[in-house]
């Protein structure tokens, strides 16, 4: 006698079923069928790399400190940021940071390494920063979080240090990528922000500084 799956209702076909990640939402101890990709594939599989659903359905996002030019950072604690970006409260959504880039673009920098601080959205945005979906040439999705830089804040929390220092005023980044992946445990709620941020303050140099990330509803 066969055994009924205690994940399958009653009548449900077995089969794997294409389902949009992004707009699709199981409740807890919900059930649902096998989720794969367009191509056939497992959501876990290595068909496409981590971040390809995500990507193809038009929900990863980029922005940067000025986009080519480059912005200043500075200390932590203060009440103007450097480049921040954040979650606007009532947005549905929550933000998984994929992506931290920060490269120095001249060579006033000074010795200091470089990290990241949290709090609430800027108070009074300085610069917008231009938000682009990485699904070039397709039909993306309008991205609802935000990112800024020269903002009025109220003065955040210390998180945590990148992997990204200066070992000398010539700009030297031995040892360092440049490149942090928060590997899912950066992770912005509605009402949550982060602003980069040097242990020694770089306001006499211009630094390349990039975000990334997925919009997911929670």
């Amino acid at each position: 006698m066969a055994v009924q799956s205690p994940y399958l209702l009653p009548g449900m076909n077995p089969a794997a079923v294409v389902q949009n990640p992004v707009a699709n939402q199981i409740q807890d101890t919900g059930l649902a069928p096998l989720s794969v990709g367009r191509q056939g594939d497992s959501l876990t599989s290595g068909v496409h790399d981590a971040f390809y659903t995500g990507t193809a359905r038009g929900n990863v996002f980029v922005a940067n400190a000025n986009d080519a030019t480059g912005r200043t950072i500075l200390a932590p604690g203060g009440t103007t940021s450097g480049f921040m970006f954040y979650n606007p409260v009532g947005s549905g959504i929550n933000m998984e940071i994929l992506e931290i880039l920060v490269l120095p673009l001249t060579a006033t920098d000074v010795v200091g390494v470089i990290g990241v601080e949290y709090g609430a959205p800027p108070t009074t945005v300085g610069n917008a920063a231009t938000v682009r979906n990485t699904l070039i040439n397709g039909n993306g999705l309008t991205a609802l979080g935000k990112a800024s830089y020269g903002s009025t804040i109220a003065a955040m929390t210390f998180l945590q240090w990148l992997p990204v220092f200066i070992q000398t005023t010539a700009g030297v980044l031995q040892g360092s990528s440049g490149l942090y992946i928060p590997r899912g445990t950066f992770v912005l709620a509605p009402g949550g922000a982060m602003n980069i941020v040097s242990s020694t303050t770089q306001s006499t140099n211009l630094w390349a500084q990039s975000v990334k990330w997925a919009e997911w509803r929670p």
